[in-house]
């Protein structure tokens, strides 16, 4: 019974429950392994309330210690038999697993996806103030014609173990309605959600970040997780680093302390890094090179 606890995912239980979360400031400790709650137990008028994500050990500053188990008690109005069911029911790897389809054998390059970038391609990655030689080169990235599933788009090949996985395209004419475009999964080796971008880069540390103009940015080290949403597949290629830096678009700082909370355990060194503008992909090269050396990256 212990090992469900241990694994109890407090986040989605408390979001489900819409009950606030608060991940740093007042009455949260700064290690890090703490969020605080408003205790449901003393008539709490603020966020006294305390829960460890390592040890789901529950403590409030006014009226003491209890068990995250008799928290989900009073949660929840039930037993305690209900209350361990309850928390079988929120693993942190419990979420459904991407369903299993034919995976192709070898990903082709799509229909209209060229080494040829024309004037437009090259602007659009001037105007967003990148170097497109350097980027093209190191990233591999080719560029979509005036037809195909990924026409005038920017695209980047997925590549794990060395090996292509899946593509990922960017509109460049800012009409389209999905500015991001990924390979059909069954095309794909792996989805986006099944890999991370620029994993291969990394040894045992490791920057995450939202998009893969954030790691064109920031460089060797950083991942992306194709959105805030992470699936446990994807937690799973997290493991084995020692330590993790979570660097979120600036409106997703939430988002980030979240991601924080479900790696607490998996991960030793977990850390957020607070964009105080915007998001990683628009700092500025010196920017860059001023983090990567505050990091020792």
């Amino acid at each position: 019974m212990s090992n469900i606890l241990e694994t109890f995912d407090v986040v989605q239980y408390l979001e489900e429950r819409n009950i606030d979360i608060t991940y740093s400031g007042k009455n949260v400790s700064s290690s890090g392994n703490w969020l605080g709650v408003q205790c449901v137990f003393c008539g709490d008028s603020s966020n006294h309330g305390a829960i460890n994500l390592n040890s789901k050990a529950y403590s409030c500053f006014r009226c003491g210690k209890h068990s995250i188990l008799e928290f989900i008690q009073v949660v929840d109005s039930c037993s305690k038999n209900a209350a361990w069911k309850i928390a079988g029911k929120y693993q942190t790897f419990s979420a459904p697993e991407i369903s299993e389809i034919i995976r192709a054998e070898e990903v082709i390059l799509p229909e209209g996806v060229t080494e040829d970038f024309t004037e437009a391609h090259r602007n659009y990655l001037m105007e967003r103030k990148f170097d497109p030689d350097f980027l093209i080169r190191k990233y591999n990235l080719l560029a979509g014609q005036r037809y195909g599933y990924f026409k005038y788009r920017i695209v980047a090949p997925v590549i794990l173990d060395g090996k292509i996985v899946t593509y990922v395209g960017r509109d460049i004419t800012g009409l389209a309605e999905d500015r991001y475009r990924n390979l059909s999964a069954e095309n794909s080796k792996l989805t986006t959600k099944e890999t991370l971008y620029n994993l291969d880069s990394v040894k045992d540390v490791a920057v995450i970040v939202e998009g893969i103009f954030d790691v064109f940015r920031f460089g060797d080290g950083a991942v992306a997780t194709f959105g805030t949403k992470v699936t446990a597949t994807q937690l799973k290629l997290l493991r084995n680093l020692s330590k993790v830096y979570i660097l979120f678009d600036a409106e997703a700082t939430n988002e980030a302390y979240k991601l924080a909370s479900i790696l607490t355990g998996m991960i030793d060194k977990i850390e957020v890094l607070e964009l105080s503008r915007e998001d990683p992909a628009k700092m500025s090269d010196y920017e860059i090179k001023m983090l990567r050396r505050e990091l020792r990256l």
